[in-house]
């Protein structure tokens, strides 16, 4: 039975509750596992800086294979698509649009600028190299990597770099303006880096991918014949981006925290306002929905990452394309078997664990004598969120109930999503537009016992927060052996990491689950054939004991 009706007569200040305290989650972090991570020894590691370079040039001695790498890694990680900055815009576009392990780790999709600079951001902080900068040209944003005294230009949204005629350094802007041949023979002479521009000439968006016809949202012929009429007026620009991004977070006992290599139903690109042409007024960007990719048959021409990402073949919008935004479900799950909601709520106020009464298993009620009772929790992840879903079970009679709030990002105040004034199956939904660029948010549910005598109680509970995430970020398996590696800063003494690998191998659907006692614990898992797995899921799961 599903219950949405908001009774006012019975809640003071629903809209808007100044009513609860927020709590500081002390104890419960205490019982989390501290910054769980899974690596393995073929994908890269994206939990920071550091890991994501030595993993990406690891074994590499030469600056200009290091740059390639890194390249390549771009090339298979970000997609073109609409600028992604967070609010508030414009205040910290600059913050949050060029950090880099945002944006690797939660959207994966850019534009020429925004891509560029970062790729010249990534190898400048990595150390790796003398120099690294962004570009400014004429309707685009490109990047230079400086290595044994020259600069070399390397273009990671196009797709373009290519050898001097000596084929052993790539070359630099400068080369290409004084002899425009370097791009336009690179492919006959030998030259040309791989892929070499794969949408020469072609929009990567056609105006009728669109979905809300718009010239300023379709994205541009860029290619050879492009980049030889801008280059000449390049423009170098500081490549020190800015890093504020986070993948530590705490996963509480019960939670679990599903990451998937595919999208869910709905748009879960939050586009920012910008001032359209000719107009005062800020309105919501155009976008194409879903964020992707369309491929034309192009992606194969990147024959480094091809292998990887030709298992995730979707077709979106009519046409077909292997890069999409995708999903991850942090969710909470309780029948009250055990006393997990004590360790894992920020607050538990007059509730008890107890017998139900005419009914099967345990159930949370008020305690005896108190007519009102409440727990708190915290969700949070490194993926921003997106919506949500807030599902039970309940007994409720003699005009009891039990309200759901959600805090509005301000300490204290909340919004009452919904009250359960009957009996039966409950669900309320989590607006997307209360969680745009949140990546923590507070969940209160208040039961109020009108008889005190046991009139109200809570039978089952399961909290979804759908997060969007960048699949081509999370740690995939490859044909044959995989050595998979389990992080954590703590794992505490009575609750274990629980980790799951799901995926699809020569048609046949696979899974790996292991417990883990400790952070660093590391395993294997044998995937069978010659081609690379389709990945479906990884879940982080604190199990407490």
């Amino acid at each position: 039975m599903l219950m949405i009706t908001i009774p006012v007569n019975k809640l003071v200040g629903l809209a808007l509750c100044a009513a609860f305290s927020f709590f500081t989650p002390a104890k419960a972090a205490q019982n989390s596992i501290a910054n769980p991570w899974v690596i393995t020894d073929c994908s890269v590691n994206c939990f920071d800086y550091q890991s994501l370079v030595a993993d990406l040039t690891r074994g590499l001695n030469d600056p200009q294979d290091q740059a390639i790498a890194i390249f390549n890694f771009f090339r298979r990680s970000m997609f073109p698509y609409a600028a992604r900055v967070e609010y508030p815009f414009p205040v910290n576009d600059q913050q949050h649009m060029f950090d880099f392990l945002r944006m690797v780790n939660v959207y994966g999709y850019t534009l020429c600028t925004q891509n560029n600079w970062m790729f010249a951001s990534v190898c400048k902080q990595s150390g790796l190299f003398e120099d690294a900068r962004g570009v400014s040209v004429p309707g685009h944003g490109t990047a230079e990597v400086k290595w044994n005294g020259r600069w070399h230009f390397m273009d990671a949204i196009i797709g373009c770099y290519a050898f001097r005629r000596d084929r052993r350094e790539i070359a630099s802007i400068d080369d290409i303006v004084a002899d425009t041949t370097l791009l336009t023979r690179a492919v006959a002479e030998g030259r040309a880096g791989m892929p070499f521009c794969p949408w020469d000439g072609e929009s990567v968006y056609p105006e009728g991918a669109l979905a809300q016809a718009d010239q300023w949202f379709t994205y541009r012929k860029y290619g050879v014949d492009f980049l030889l009429g801008a280059l000449p007026e390049y423009e170098p620009s500081n490549a020190n981006e800015p890093n504020t991004h986070t993948m530590a977070f705490n996963l509480r006992p019960g939670f679990r925290l599903t990451r998937l290599w595919d999208n869910l139903p709905g748009m879960y690109n939050l586009s920012y306002d910008f001032t359209r042409k000719n107009k005062k007024r800020r309105s919501p960007s155009p976008a194409i929905l879903p964020p992707h990719h369309p491929d034309g048959g192009r992606e194969k021409r990147d024959v480094n990452n091809w292998p990887i990402i030709e298992p995730y073949r979707k077709v979106i919008n009519g046409r077909e394309c292997y890069h999409y935004y995708a999903n991850g479900l942090l969710s909470y799950e309780d029948m009250f078997s055990d006393k997990r909601v004590f360790r894992a709520a920020d607050s538990v106020k007059s509730l008890e664990i107890a017998e139900g009464q005419n009914v099967t298993g345990n159930v949370l009620r008020c305690k005896p004598g108190s007519s009102d009772g409440e727990f708190f929790f915290t969700f949070e992840a490194p993926y921003v969120f997106v919506g949500g879903k807030i599902k039970g079970r309940a007994k409720v009679t003699d005009g009891s109930w039990i309200a759901v709030y959600m805090d509005i990002g301000e300490s204290e105040n909340w919004l009452c999503l919904g009250v359960v004034e009957s009996g039966g199956d409950f669900c309320f939904e989590i607006p997307a537009n209360l969680l745009e660029q949140r990546y923590r948010f507070g969940l209160k549910l208040k039961l109020h016992d009108r008889s005190a005598s046991g009139s109200v109680s809570l039978l089952e509970f399961k909290a979804e927060a759908l997060c969007q995430l960048n699949m081509y970020s999370l740690p995939f398996l490859k044909p044959g052996r995989n050595m998979v590696t389990v992080l954590a800063d703590r794992i505490p003494d009575d609750a274990r990491l629980v980790v799951t690998y799901k995926w699809q191998e020569q048609g046949w659907d696979r899974v790996d689950r292991r417990v883990v006692n400790s952070g660093g614990e590391s395993y294997t898992i044998e995937v069978a054939g010659s081609q690379y797995p389709r990945m479906k899921e990884i879940i982080m799961e604190c199990l407490p004991e």
